[in-house]
């Protein structure tokens, strides 16, 4: 008996005339079909539900489980069942989880029976056995029907109108007269309605919590309900066991409520709980408390437990995205319809979809329509082409608009026949549609075998042609039409099944004959990736074979099987795991199947958790800090809840908590998986990464280069943890966090905001770790902030360098820094990719290119033919470039003028080797590089310097820092000196500069008057530095940027102590009385800004020293140190107060591979941090002195100081022995300083 039978006897039994307008969302049920009216009145008596939200399954034949279900609901009996009547049969583990109180019902009750101690609970129902079982059902069902008119569910009407009536009568009846009635007695002149079911309302006990469940009739929920339990309103506290709350269930505060009443407008209803006749109120708590986890180990398939599986979205699936189940059927998905695609032998074809297009509803979405991929036809969702192909477009179909989208086959993943999923993004949100590619070749089916007639019982083999399949058995329907026109569904392996190219239709005149009848078959194949194929046969015995059974149960005449099972212990491919439970989702599943409600997922859910399991370990909340044992302990969650209800009270887990003989385990599994909500398992999360809440979402505000990155959240508390002690990690190094001056938190906006120096272009992997939420790990597009870019080219002639510069006000060159390819087109239109210079010729042919600044300089061996050039730049982030220019061949003698430029400058460099440097500014209109790159010879006072740099003479250019670089000072005279610049295809620049490199004007272009010496620098510290590796020396540092003090220290010529030179030198290794310049290493070296001076040059502490610096084109500078302080003016500096000490950032336990330490840090730079440790004088904890060490091996109750090799070797952090701050008491930390007021810190009991 199939299902739509079977509903068909039912509806015809209990009279149901009203039908449900959802029948019209199960696509598997026509509008012609015989069997929709049928399955319509059964969704709306409640009895039968689909099997999936768009599936009635109408030919599928009802199993004895199935029907006992249905007749369950139909009797609607709010009774506790007792599950051991199931002990006395063999095969209760075969009950689905769904299933197990309805069967237990109807055998406790005597409508149901076994045979030979088994209950075959998967067993196809006959339609005697259906219509025997309904028979018996009949009266309780009537019972059931009387029932509801008593007292023991009432349903009431709240009348606030006058009770009387005119020319009606009292008594046992009723009558109309003068166009009113009156009832009394037995009847009412109103039918009453219930705002519940009665037979799944009722206190649910799942063991470890209870619940009062209500299952509310159509029109009623929580939101215009009220739920009264024991005279108080506990409505709030009621939550959604479903997505659409029709369900709802609200956690004991009590044992033993004893009513609840349901009052919804005018109507009131009242549902008895339990006997208790002196219940305790309920506790109405402000919030409803967070769902916990639950931890268990067992069996799973090995293909499950890896299989990764994705969301609609092509996200990987971690947690469970809902804790409730989808009990209604309707469709909210979009209508569309896709023809099967054809696909040819060589993989070519097109997959066509269409949408509707006549709403502007339905116009906006397909508009909107951004992306298009390629997805798996399974429940994984796994994403095969995430850069599908195709183009949308509105067309005509049948006289109507509808919006087409059109899919070439041949791409990535995307070429052979099958079902797929196309994911379809529109406004943001994605939806999946299901595609169907076939072979163009149609598949054939021929009879096999001797020849002979076809006879009944007997098995009928086909030889299948231009079907050919991978490892899975494509077929999935097959139809059987019978000589007298039923069509009949087959079953998969039972009737049929497809080996090779060989199909076989199972008959057996022992009991399964699909062709019992003498006459012409019609059968019809349909595989997935294949056109369907069918053939006609005819079974011609002259006798037809009448069906025996091997066995019947006496007493209800339902078929059963009546040999014995065969089979071999073939081997499991399963392995053991840790699973998470939330605990909603899986008391929500449980309660469904509780009810009898046929949820598949939700089915799935219970039955993992109570037959899949094994072993059921631990429970934590959300945070996970602390896990309890589960069950089997003293203490444990379960035995604890048991104890509290021997004792009359109820128990619930944050209670539970609290109790002080709660068992906590240390035990943390090292990888587990999270049971989602549709029973699939999320990704496995290793090394107790499971552990804490998931992170919410982040969405990004602004993320553009120049501008910090900014995310938002809508979780204010994940922020503040975040702001509190949250780590942050950038692009795979996990070995250090971002600082805590690199990111900020703003509650007000709910922003968190990471500092633009730290990211990098493109694609930045951003992740955090905060306590009590799980490490969240998301990608993020720093996207590249384009310059306007014009390119111009200056050129010259065959055998000359071509220039590309970057034109306009505020470009900066910035196209070069992501250059991909330049392309060089000739005269004669051949192209040649241009490599930089020195990767493709090993000679000293000059055919690639240079980039200078704003410019690229390509080669001059690359331009040997006079005429029309194109170059074409390609660049990351930026658009294609492309600009011409002409090549002259040489024949013109015409010199171009030196382009303009703003100023001039000499610099003399005295320390050998001697050198004289000229640096020019550019001016906007013209640009130097290239002529600075063209220059071919210098001559001083008509002495030549050699552009080889083994000559005593000789220049060097820089065309990036615009430069010309004189070594050696022989020219050179006392008064006016004429320097001559040449170069190649340009007029001669003539200078007068006089011998100590002051320029005194030229006699070419731009004449420049001298400039005035400039005030000599501000001298802003001079300090000791006490170097461990190294030699200690005094440094003096300038109040002035770093460009600045490095172009100060470049012009200074010499420096005198006391009247006495002091020598420069590159390193201090065995020198003395000497000086030398330096950067700082801390923050990456950088350009030298300070000048550090041996110490012996201020050994005396108590003696005045007068330190004078002479700088070219700067005033002198005269210093006075004393007490090795820089003394203002006449007198030495007044000494400063103690400076405020530094704020501790942290003090954190480091537990590394060779020791444990503590680790102190400060809210300061390197440099200010390094400082401060040198000028320690002690350190004490709790009062008792600490020792300064150089290591902590073996050592107790000492310090050291500690950097961090990855900015620099200047040290930072103060690193404790283990026993420093040991104990489970507060420690106070005291720390004195030479200039510092004594820090105090205080490290809380952990």
């Amino acid at each position: 008996m199939t299902r739509a039978q079977f509903a068909a006897v039912i509806n015809r039994v209990m009279g149901y005339t009203e039908e449900s307008p959802s029948i019209a969302n199960y696509t598997d049920v026509e509008d012609s079909a015989w069997y929709r009216s049928d399955l319509a009145k059964a969704l709306s008596a409640g009895y039968m539900s689909g099997t999936s939200a768009t599936t009635m399954s109408p030919n599928q034949p009802v199993t004895r489980e199935q029907a006992a279900v249905m007749i369950v609901r139909l009797l609607e009996e709010n009774t506790s069942v007792d599950l051991s009547v199931l002990d006395d049969f063999t095969d209760r583990g075969d009950i689905s989880a769904f299933a197990v109180n309805a069967m237990a019902k109807l055998i406790s009750d005597g409508y149901l029976y076994g045979a030979d101690g088994k209950l075959m609970p998967q067993k196809s129902m006959t339609r005697a056995e259906g219509i025997a079982l309904l028979s018996r059902s009949m009266d309780a069902l009537k019972d059931t029907n009387l029932e509801e008119e008593k007292e023991e569910t009432k349903t009431e009407e709240k009348d606030n109108s006058n009770k009387g009536s005119s020319g009606g009568s009292s008594g046992g009846g009723s009558s109309s007269g003068g166009g009113g009635s009156s009832s009394g007695g037995g009847g009412s002149s109103k039918p009453s309605q219930n705002i519940a079911k009665a037979a799944q309302t009722k206190l649910v006990d799942l063991g470890r919590s209870q619940y009062v469940v209500v299952s509310f009739e159509e029109g009623f929920s929580k939101d215009n309900t009220k739920l009264i339990i024991d005279g108080v309103d506990v409505t709030s506290n009621f939550t959604n066991v479903d997505d659409d709350g029709t369900i709802v269930k609200w956690e004991l505060t009590s044992l033993n409520p004893a009513k609840l009443v349901l009052e919804s407008g005018n109507s009131k209803q009242e549902v008895k709980l339990t006997n208790n006749q002196n219940p305790e109120k309920p506790e109405v708590l402000a919030s409803v408390p967070e769902s916990y986890n639950l931890m268990a180990n067992g069996a799973v398939a090995v293909w499950d437990y890896h299989l990764t599986n994705y969301d609609e979205d092509g996200d990987v699936r971690v947690y469970p995205e809902k804790t409730t189940f989808d009990l209604d059927a309707s469709d909210e998905s979009i209508p569309y319809y896709s023809p099967d695609a054809e696909v040819t032998e060589e993989g070519a074809g097109v997959v066509i979809v269409m949408f509707n297009y006549s709403t502007a509803e339905e116009q906006k979405w397909f508009d909107d329509i951004t992306d298009v991929d390629l997805v798996a036809f399974n429940e994984n969702n796994n994403t095969l082409n995430d850069e599908l192909r195709y183009t949308t477009k509105q067309i005509d179909h049948n006289g109507k608009t509808v919006g087409q989208i059109s899919i070439p086959l041949g791409q990535s993943n995307f070429n052979s026949n099958g079902r797929y999923n196309i994911r379809v993004t529109s406004g943001g949100q994605s939806w999946l549609f299901p595609i169907h590619v076939v072979n163009e070749t149609a598949p054939s089916m021929h009879l096999q075998g001797n020849g002979g007639t076809i006879q009944s019982g007997k098995n009928v083999h086909f030889h299948v042609e231009n079907m050919v399949y991978g490892i899975t058995m494509p077929v999935y329907r097959v139809t059987l039409t019978a000589p007298d026109g039923e069509i009949k569904e087959l079953e998969k392996i039972t009737d049929y099944y497809l080996i090779g190219d060989l199909f076989v239709l199972y008959n057996d005149i022992e009991g399964h004959n699909n062709i019992p009848d003498n006459g012409k078959y019609t059968i019809k194949v349909y595989a997935e990736g294949f056109k369907p194929m069918e053939t006609t046969f005819v079974v011609g015995s002259g006798v037809n074979n009448a069906i025996t059974y091997a066995g019947a149960d006496a007493v209800t005449m339902a078929t059963f099987d009546g040999g014995g099972s065969s089979g071999g212990d073939g081997g499991s491919n399963v392995m053991n795991a840790y699973l998470i439970f939330d605990s909603d989702l899986l008391a929500n599943a449980e309660i469904l199947t509780e009810l009898g409600i046929e949820q598949e997922s939700a089915a799935k859910i219970a039955e993992r958790w109570n037959q899949d399991m094994t072993s059921w370990l631990y429970v934590f909340d959300k945070g996970g800090k602390v896990f309890y044992d589960y069950s089997g302990k003293r203490g444990a969650f379960t035995n604890m809840v048991s104890e509290a209800e021997a004792h009359g009270e109820y128990l619930t887990f944050a209670e539970f908590q609290k109790e002080e003989t709660a068992s906590v385990t240390q035990n943390r599994p090292y990888a587990a998986k999270y049971v989602l909500e549709d029973n699939l398992l999320g990704e496995t999360q290793m090394g107790g990464s499971y552990i804490g809440r998931p992170a919410p979402e982040l969405t990004v505000v602004e993320s553009q280069e120049g501008s910090d990155l900014k995310l938002s959240c809508a979780d204010t508390a994940y922020l503040a943890a975040i702001a509190e002690d949250g780590e942050i990690y950038l692009n795979g190094d996990y070995m250090n966090p971002l600082e805590k001056g690199d990111f900020t938190v703003n509650l007000d906006d709910s922003t968190l905001t990471i500092a633009k120096n730290k990211l990098e272009l493109g694609k930045n992997t951003i992740r955090i770790s905060v306590g009590g939420y799980q490490d969240k790990e998301i990608e993020v597009e720093y996207d590249k902030t384009v310059e306007e870019t014009d390119l111009e080219v200056e050129a010259g002639n065959v055998r000359e360098t071509v220039t590309v510069t970057v034109a306009g006000e505020n470009a900066t060159g910035d196209i070069w820094e992501y250059l991909k390819v330049v392309k060089l087109t000739y005269p004669d239109g051949t192209e040649r990719k241009v490599l930089p210079d020195g990767q493709e010729s090993v000679y000293d042919e000059k055919i690639g290119y240079e980039i200078s600044g704003k410019n690229l300089i390509l080669g001059k061996d690359l331009f040997t033919q006079a005429g029309e050039y194109q170059v074409t730049i390609t660049a990351e982030y930026y658009d294609k470039k492309t600009v011409k220019f002409t090549v002259g061949d040489g024949t013109s003698t015409e010199t171009k003028p030196v382009p303009q430029y703003d100023k001039v400058e000499c610099k003399l460099d005295t320390f050998w080797p001697t050198k004289y440097t000229f640096v020019f500014t550019s001016s906007y209109n013209d640009k130097i590089e290239a002529w600075i790159k063209a220059i071919n010879k210098v001559a001083v006072n008509g002495t030549e310097y050699s552009s080889s740099m083994v000559a005593d003479l000789y220049f060097t250019t820089n065309t990036t820092d615009l430069k010309i670089i004189l070594y050696g000072d022989k020219p050179f005279k006392d008064g006016d000196n004429t320097v001559v610049i040449s170069a190649e295809g340009y007029k001669d620049l003539t200078l007068i500069v006089g011998k100590d490199g002051t320029i005194g004007g030229d006699t070419g272009e731009n004449p420049e008057e001298p400039e005035e010496d400039q005030a000599a620098p501000t001298a802003e510290s001079f300090r000791f530095v006490d170097e461990f590796f190294g030699d200690d020396y005094y440094r003096l540092k300038f109040n002035l940027t770093e460009d600045d003090a490095s172009a100060y220290l470049e012009a200074i010529t010499s420096i005198e102590i006391d009247g006495e030179a002091c020598e420069k030198v590159q390193s201090f290794w065995q020198h003395t009385n000497s000086y030398k310049f330096s950067n700082d290493l801390a923050y990456g070296g950088g350009e030298y800004q300070f000048i550090d001076f041996t110490a012996d040059c201020f050994a005396e502490a108590d003696k005045s020293y007068t330190v004078e610096i002479i700088a070219g084109g700067y005033e002198t500078l005269t210093l006075k140190i004393e007490n090795n302080s820089l003394v203002d003016g006449d007198e030495p500096t007044e000494p400063e107060e103690n400076k405020a000490a530094p704020s501790v950032n942290s003090l954190v336990f480091k537990n590394e591979m060779l020791s444990s330490y503590y680790r102190l840090s400060f809210d300061l730079s390197v440099t200010d941090a390094a400082a401060y440790l040198n000028v320690i004088t002690s350190i004490e904890i709790d009062g008792n002195s600490c020792e300064k060490v150089s290591g902590l091996w073996n050592e107790t109750n000492s310090y050291k100081f500690s950097n961090n090799e990855a900015y620099g070797w200047e040290n930072q952090f103060i690193d404790f022995t283990e026993d420093c701050f040991s104990g489970e008491r507060t420690h106070t930390l005291t720390i004195s300083a030479d200039g510092y007021k004594t820090l105090t810190y205080t490290y809380p009991a952990q």
